[in-house]
């Protein structure tokens, strides 16, 4: 478990990049994103780029080193269960060209995330992400706002509910309409285990071991027959099972689909769809 000194919060002052120069990613567990952000005048520090995740969040440790205040609570929801924590307001944060000022963020303790990125102390949700178009390429491990080539593919379109980007998929070979959140910091595809779930998914025998905010959880593993969205078409997808209940009273959608799946995916957030480009 990574420890952000003081050394490092006054380490590196320097103003970001150009407005068109594209945002280094690094690749965690070959899945996740992680970038670097700025908060205030101090960093950059490791955050994971999370569209999944409606509120930004900063680890607690780094939450005292930076002097932030809190001064409510609120309830964080993941695949993992639900957990009240504190919030407070940063004067700052800044991604590559963008930033946002007067950002409210959760104070969490994230020692379940460091398992899979040791200097990780953040996640970057889409309280931030939601406000910009922007391009995510794992080819390339670079995030680009207000791309001017836009990538080839059907256009998608999407939802919000509750912040996050929910897109409809097909299940089945009878191709059973279902909701998902295309979220960059799911490590695998994550499945509501509800009695409706229907033929398309197949539950599994045994355990799989996810990383969550509290830490590891074994959770059942399922398979998906088949899974097409945007033209593209995934067979015997393996996925993982969700079935606690207040995760499952907390979400109307049918799961979590991991935007790893692709090669690239173009959010445009003021028309509400996305591009999302076949790997090799």
């Amino acid at each position: 478990m990574g420890i952000v000194g003081s050394a490092l919060l006054a380490a590196v002052m320097a103003a970001p990049g150009p407005a068109d120069a594209p945002v280094p990613l690094s690749v965690v567990t070959g899945r996740l994103l992680v970038v670097p952000v700025w908060l205030d005048d101090a960093g950059p520090f490791e955050f994971l780029l999370d569209t999944g995740t409606s509120a930004t969040i900063v680890d607690s440790s780094l939450v005292e080193r930076l002097g932030l205040a809190a001064h409510d609570r609120a309830t964080l929801v993941g695949p993992g269960g639900t957990a009240v924590v504190r919030r407070a307001r940063l004067g700052r944060l800044t991604v590559g060209p963008k930033s946002v000022e007067g950002l409210e963020v959760l104070c969490a303790d994230m020692g379940g995330v460091r398992r899979v990125g040791a200097r990780i102390v953040g996640v970057l949700g889409q309280d931030v992400l939601g406000r910009f178009d922007y391009l995510l390429s794992y080819e390339r491990r670079h995030l680009r706002f207000d791309p001017d080539d836009v990538i080839a593919g059907a256009r998608v379109p999407f939802e919000r509910h509750d912040g996050r980007m929910v897109v409809e998929v097909a299940l089945g070979k009878e191709g059973d309409a279902r909701r998902f959140v295309l979220d960059s910091g799911a490590s695998s595809v994550f499945v509501f285990d509800r009695p409706s779930l229907g033929a398309g998914v197949r539950r599994e025998v045994g355990r799989v071991e996810v990383q969550t905010f509290r830490g590891a959880r074994p959770l059942r593993p399922g398979r998906i027959g088949r899974l097409a969205l945007g033209g593209q078409e995934f067979v015997e997808l393996l996925a993982v099972l969700v079935d606690d209940p207040q995760r499952l009273a907390a979400s109307s959608e049918d799961g979590l689909l991991p935007t790893s799946l692709f090669a690239s995916v173009y959010f445009d957030n003021r028309d509400r769809f996305v591009r999302l480009e076949r790997r090799p």
